[in-house]
């Protein structure tokens, strides 16, 4: 099986810094490791045999740390947390006597920080192979990095993120792929609470619908931190009724996911309100994403391509349901947070 590295248009500039076992080079090659020194090194193999990984070592002063070693190297504060390897040799490689062959046929990838990241606290790397619940916090500016390699959900690399419980003085921000040293783009988070609409229209919303991403790597940047549990897994919202009248989710049509309708009935009362979404993605040429909130015969709907900026809109009712599809089938993702403000 062959990992597809598709992280998506946002975050070509990561590619170098999340390394696919699949491409490193057997045959006792020396694969150079990229990273800037100081700089920690993260491995998530959930599908990879554990007698491959065995085999496969990170070089460094001398000293030799097996593929299996690292990924089995977690933290005794948070389940789920992988500890950093720190390297401090500039020319430390990865080396096996295995073929190529074998290796790529390997699913794992390691992820290489940046001495920044290295030496900040508050950054942390999670290894999606099993559940595990991350703690609300009210203070402190926190990075969460999840890696998922595990094939064994469909769509493969799925994540569930559920009982999300949020301080109404903190914020989430979601991505896809992996973080670097620089600010992130303006309107490029999949994900945010209190929500970020260009409508000037931002607010605080407690609950959280439970979701899905099919990402093999996302991440979370907070002031302060929501409580939330994660697991490997799909959660369909297709058919699901929202399940406070104040609310919000998230859907994401994966790359070389089938696209379908997606219906998502809207709790209410008869209080007015307002709803809307969010979206960005990435599909091919031509293609476009549809969107709209409808009650009987009223609705409001727009077909557009998905861009790697947010794209905002929000009526002034609160309607029966939200649907979602595309016109691209298979290829190309994209990404939709909807929102119900009731009041």
């Amino acid at each position: 099986m062959k990992i597809l590295l598709f992280i998506s248009l946002f975050s070509v500039a990561f590619a170098q810094r999340l390394v696919p076992f699949n491409q490193l080079k057997g045959g006792n090659e020396q694969d150079r490791l990229p990273g800037t020194v100081p700089y920690g090194i993260y491995v998530s193999a959930h599908t990879d045999a554990t007698s491959v990984l065995m085999k496969i070592f990170v070089v460094s002063n001398g000293t030799l740390k097996s593929l299996a070693d690292l990924r089995n190297s977690k933290t005794t504060k948070q389940p789920g947390e992988l500890a950093v390897y720190t390297i401090t040799d500039k020319n430390a490689y990865v080396t096996t006597s295995l073929p190529s062959s074998t290796l790529q046929r390997l699913t794992g990838v390691m992820f290489i920080s940046s001495t920044k990241q290295l030496n900040d606290k508050n950054f942390h790397v999670f290894d999606i192979s099993g559940h595990f619940t991350i703690p609300p916090q009210s203070q402190g500016q926190l990075t969460y990095l999840f890696l998922n390699t595990n094939y064994g959900t469909n769509p493969y690399r799925s994540s569930i993120i559920s009982e999300w419980k949020q301080d109404q003085n903190t914020s989430a921000f979601i991505y896809p792929g992996v973080p670097t040293d620089a600010a992130e783009g303006h309107n490029r988070q999949i994900f945010s609470n209190p929500v970020q609409s260009v409508n000037n229209f931002s607010p605080f919303i407690a609950n959280v619908e439970k979701f899905s991403l099919s990402l093999g790597a996302f991440y979370m940047k907070t002031q302060g931190s929501p409580g939330f549990r994660v697991e490997p897994g799909y959660w369909s919202i297709d058919g699901m009724t929202t399940s406070a009248l104040n609310t919000t989710g998230f859907y994401m049509k994966a790359n070389g996911q089938p696209d379908s309708l997606v219906k998502v009935h809207i709790k209410r009362d008869g209080v007015k309100g307002t709803c809307g979404v969010n979206m960005l993605g990435s599909l091919p040429t031509g293609k476009k994403v549809t969107i709209g909130v409808y009650d009987g015969t009223y609705q409001f709907e727009e077909t557009t391509p998905a861009n790697p900026f947010l794209q905002s809109w929000s009526v002034q009712y609160i309607g029966e349901n939200f649907q979602f599809s595309s016109d691209c089938e298979k290829p190309g993702e994209y990404y939709v947070q909807y929102f119900v403000s009731r009041g």
